[in-house]
């Protein structure tokens, strides 16, 4: 089994965010979510987006230990 580099795994990250941000743009965000009880699409993308805000310093700085959420900032933006 091929296993990717480092590079190619942030590019596949793109490419399936781009994807996200593709299928949304423009979507109503108000449909809950079946596979996410009580969820809309809004909160899964906020979530999502929380997620990649956490994960952001450990890819840029190629963490080896762990990172902790609550140490780095996770705020999203005001606007939708």
């Amino acid at each position: 089994m091929s296993r990717l580099t480092y590079e190619q795994y942030c590019d596949a990250v793109e490419a399936v965010d781009a994807r996200y941000v593709e299928l949304l743009a423009g979507s109503d965000l108000e449909p809950q979510v079946p596979t996410c009880p009580g969820w809309t699409l809004a909160d899964l993308t906020k979530h999502h987006g929380t997620t990649y805000r956490w994960m952001e310093p450990l890819v840029r700085s190629r963490a080896t230990e762990r990172v902790r959420s609550r140490d780095v900032p996770l705020d999203l933006p005001q606007d939708g």
